[in-house]
């Protein structure tokens, strides 16, 4: 399998890297290329972000096997649940612009969750930020009643398809009292906003948070030009001749939760954002570092939580504490998008393979570890203790 290695000067993002690049790196790429060879399939793209500048890249492997296409930071991947990141932003916005509150009962807006199944009758309203942080208690997936399944699917957008599932979906957990993570919880989240806005949930998100940071190359649905640069995925748990083509529909139920197509360098452009801010018409400093010392509902290890527009893993072989998300997609992809806030480094991977033996979100905590050994990670900002 031919490695390829890519170190860049993006004019775009006002980089500069030198050949001292590689021999620094050199560790990072022997992890990647291990990691890569369990499987020796599909292809990989990664980026290294520190203080704002994507300052290395290196991509292996293939985008297309049958053609022989090579993986690049141009390739275009599916990035799952790191699409969580998008909405989390939206949330933000719209409670900084006075359209909605943190605190929100859902069915101000989404009054269609008063026919969820389910209900615990003792318990008060669900809010935003119990969706946004997965304290709602919603089902996980968005499996609803067969009768309820066909009329979905014969809607025409996400609104829609949300507006007529909600009520099929059903409650897990009394609201407020457990962390479980929740897919169908980020569907209702979507809707939610989107009618606060009075806008499509994906055009809003890409004319107020993919256009202001020059995400020029992500999309929930892609045109023709970007289709071209499209991975395809490989599930490796089935027998298959051709790779998956990414989904590419506006008619996603998971819109919101899991759907964004996206590209290293575009995603690069995000991780600028989300460690230093600098974009006001994004979100102001002030509501952006804010948003990670909101909730952060985690388990009894401290080991992973949800915040609003990001989550934090603690890497289980070091006290390193890592921000941002992971997705897949059951087509044949992978995503990993995680920096560390104290050291203000962050790497990105996405990959086009599923259910293989090569663990790319854990390869990016290993690589953020091996290159800050003394940080502890997080938010960066000033420790605070109150007991």
């Amino acid at each position: 399998m031919k490695i390829r290695t890519t170190l860049l000067a993006v004019w775009l993002l006002g980089l500069s890297v030198s050949a001292a690049a590689e021999t620094r790196f050199s560790a990072v790429q022997q992890l990647i290329d291990a990691e890569f060879r369990k499987d020796s399939r599909g292809g990989v793209s990664v980026g290294v972000v520190e203080n704002g500048e994507l300052v290395w890249t290196y991509c292996v492997g293939q985008m297309d096997e049958a053609k022989g296409r090579p993986a690049s930071v141009d390739t275009v991947y599916p990035i799952g649940s790191t699409t969580k990141i998008f909405t989390g932003l939206m949330l933000l916005q719209l409670v900084e612009r006075g359209q909605v509150h943190l605190s929100d009962p859902v069915e101000r807006y989404v009054p269609e969750v008063r026919q969820m199944k389910n209900k615990y009758p003792w318990a008060p309203p669900i809010t935003l930020i119990q969706l946004a942080t997965m304290t709602a208690g919603v089902q996980r997936g968005a499996n609803m009643p067969p009768g309820v399944g066909k009329a979905v699917a014969a809607a025409k957008t996400f609104e829609d398809m949300a507006a007529l599932a909600i009520p099929g979906f059903e409650y897990l957990y009394e609201p407020g009292t457990a962390s479980r993570y929740s897919n169908a919880g980020y569907s209702i989240l979507g809707l939610a906003l989107s009618r606060a806005a009075k806008r499509p949930f994906g055009e809003y998100i890409r004319s107020e948070i993919l256009e202001p940071l020059g995400m020029h190359h992500s999309a929930f649905v892609a045109p023709p030009q970007l289709q071209e640069q499209f991975a395809l995925g490989y599930r490796l748990d089935r027998p298959q001749v051709a790779g998956n083509v990414p989904y590419n529909s506006a008619k996603n139920l998971l819109m919101p939760a899991s759907d964004l197509k996206s590209t290293v360098l575009d995603m690069a452009r995000l991780m600028r954002f989300q460690m230093l801010g600098g974009n006001e018409s994004v979100l102001k400093q002030t509501t952006l570092l804010d948003s990670y010392q909101l909730l952060v509902p985690t388990d009894a290890l401290m080991r992973y939580g949800d915040g609003v527009g990001f989550a934090a893993v603690r890497n289980e072989d070091s006290k390193l504490v890592a921000l941002g998300h992971g997705g897949s997609d059951a087509d044949g992809f992978i995503s990993s998008y995680e920096f560390d806030g104290a050291t203000k480094t962050g790497i990105v991977v996405l990959a086009n393979t599923y259910k293989g033996t090569a663990n790319y979100k854990r390869l990016t905590r290993t690589i953020l570890a091996v290159m800050n050994p003394d940080s502890a990670g997080g938010s960066g900002l000033k420790d605070f203790e109150e007991h």
